[in-house]
């Protein structure tokens, strides 16, 4: 994203000042950031993969789960895999015996995020979408700043980062992807 900043400066010049340019975990959070009061979270903290890791101990510990070969990261892993498929643990519909230690766990986990006021990094981008599906003047706001979007590396998009394109590109409908058929 830096690299990306430096090149549209060279390029645009003045004018990039008015071009938002990040990541997606980047753009969601400084949405997120200018709409807390909307998301009851005046002040939220940002758990890293040391903090997901501890939080999934306890949380692991808490669902009453001591299976060794369901690890902190693996619970983690597969708990990321959902959030970024937008599936929260209310609609999660374990298949396997480990799909049903991550039924037990997942929501433990995300009460513990509630508690302690942070959301994960995957949060960032589920938090975001949820905001503009459920705030409509929100969506129209950002909708009609981003009068055109471009998304590098398509083809690593997710459910939840292609739920947010397709909002803030739905207004003007100009969106340019660039994908590598070969990844």
């Amino acid at each position: 994203a830096g690299e990306m900043k430096e090149r549209v400066a060279a390029l645009a010049g003045d004018v990039a000042g008015q071009v938002t340019l990040g990541t997606f975990h980047s753009v969601c959070l400084r949405i997120l950031r200018r709409e807390r009061s909307r998301l009851g979270k005046p002040d939220f903290s940002i758990y890293d993969a040391d903090d997901q890791r501890n939080l999934m101990k306890q949380a692991l510990l808490r669902a009453g789960i001591h299976d060794s070969r369901l690890t902190p990261a693996v619970a983690l892993s597969m708990v990321s895999k959902l959030k970024n498929e937008l599936v929260g643990p209310e609609a999660y519909v374990p298949v396997s015996y480990t799909d049903q230690l991550i039924g037990r766990v997942y929501p433990v986990y995300e009460d513990l995020l509630r508690q302690n006021n942070a959301y994960d990094f995957d949060d960032l981008l589920g938090k975001a979408v949820d905001l503009l599906q459920s705030e409509p003047e929100i969506l129209e706001r950002y909708a009609s700043r981003y009068r055109y979007v471009l998304v590098d590396e398509y083809q690593d998009t997710n459910r939840a980062q292609y739920m947010l394109v397709t909002m803030l590109a739905g207004r003007h409908r100009n969106l340019f992807v660039v994908g590598d058929a070969d990844q």
